[in-house]
């Protein structure tokens, strides 16, 4: 990412990158639904059944991950700031290397009934006004803080 080096500009790509790394947080974080976590550890394992330990994420990631969905502030538009927070929610890539999108744009056409082109336009505006809004003047209004390399993070991991 280029912020890190001197006055550099925020992109579209650096944007979407943050958010999707702010989304394999979010899905990495523990949840037990209305039951507290700890809840399911109290039954007995089956024979054969194993545990699957995924790990959990740092505090400079969960950070990093408030910070990301900050941005989404900056989207006046409900409906452009729920998708823009839909297509974030990545899970851990295939093993040839490809996101897996938990809202795919054949899920969003079928859930909102917009055609995925105008959905990736959509989405691509909402990335587009973040990525503004990042590389506006300090004096301009808007207080949200420059991201930190993505790099940075991941070094952390």
């Amino acid at each position: 990412m280029r912020v890190g080096q001197g006055e550099g500009r925020v992109t579209e790509s650096d944007v979407e990158q943050r958010l999707e790394a702010a989304g394999r947080v979010l899905l990495a974080l523990p949840w037990a639904g209305c039951f507290p976590v700890g809840f399911r550890r109290l039954w007995p394992t089956m024979e054969g059944e194993t545990s699957v330990k995924r790990r959990l994420p740092s505090s400079h990631e969960i950070s990093a991950m408030d910070e990301a969905y900050c941005w989404t502030a900056l989207l006046p538009d409900a409906d452009e700031r729920r998708l823009v927070l839909m297509r974030s929610l990545v899970l851990e890539p295939t093993p040839f290397g490809t996101p897996r999108y938990v809202w795919s744009w054949t899920r969003l056409r079928r859930s909102t009934g917009l055609h995925p082109d105008t959905l990736q336009k959509i989405h691509g505006r909402g990335l587009a006004r973040i990525a503004r809004g990042l590389n506006a003047p300090s004096g301009s209004g808007v207080q949200i803080r420059r991201p930190p390399p993505v790099e940075r993070y991941l070094a952390l991991a």
